[in-house]
């Protein structure tokens, strides 16, 4: 995806919050303006494969991707980025060019929502989060030392004392009252689907997620974060 920065006008909201889902999480921090806007606050990404679909283990969904990689087109090409596989070298590959660039760090505010029952995006690509297969030496060669890199480069400046605020949110859904046996219901929890779905469709976790926004003050605009 070649998409050009967001140009904001002063007539921009003081308060700019950016919500996304699943994979628009990670082309949109490309959108970002640079340099830093004063007017960027709160960042929330719903299950964004921002590590992309590295050191997945769903087998099912693993092939499902290695055949449409195939197919070609504008997915085709989205899913060889988010397999790290859109060129030779993992360091010039789209999603490792793009993490390297400080986007997230012009936020003040970071929600990253995932769910370990969401088996279509990795829960430590979702949560940007050290994962074990990529660890030394199990994980040592190209795609273990890609990770690594892509991570430290994205944490840089998050978390720490006076850097852009960073809040986790894991989520487990309940399992629903189908009525009965259900051979769908079945296979969408086995491929991860169905939680994958409800993070759209739960109005629980929608009430939850404006909650939480609400509750610990996520678009306040003052300098300190009190509850951090």
């Amino acid at each position: 995806h070649n998409l050009s920065y967001l140009r904001l006008t002063p007539s921009t909201p003081v308060v700019a919050p950016q919500l996304l889902h699943q994979r628009h999480g990670t082309p949109r921090r490309q959108l970002t303006p640079h340099p830093p806007h004063p007017q960027l606050h709160l960042y929330v990404s719903i299950s964004g494969p921002h590590l992309g679909y590295m050191y997945s283990s769903n087998a099912a969904v693993d092939a499902a991707v290695s055949l449409l990689k195939h197919v070609g087109g504008r997915k085709g090409r989205c899913l060889h980025q988010l397999c790290l596989s859109d060129a030779p070298l993992h360091r010039n590959t789209y999603l490792y060019r793009l993490a390297q660039q400080p986007q997230l760090a012009r936020f003040r505010v970071i929600v990253l929502v995932a769910s370990r029952q969401d088996g279509y995006v990795p829960l430590h690509s979702a949560r940007m989060s050290a994962c074990g297969s990529a660890a030394p030496p199990a994980g040592g060669g190209p795609a273990g030392e890609a990770y690594r890199g892509m991570l430290s480069s994205l944490l840089r400046g998050l978390g720490g004392p006076g850097g852009v605020q960073l809040l986790r949110i894991d989520v487990d859904f309940e399992a629903p009252d189908d009525g009965g046996f259900s051979l769908g219901g079945l296979l969408n929890d086995a491929i991860g689907r169905r939680a994958h779905i409800q993070f759209l469709e739960s109005h629980s976790f929608a009430f939850f997620l404006v909650w939480t926004i609400h509750r610990y003050r996520l678009l306040a605009t003052e300098d300190a974060v009190p509850w951090l």
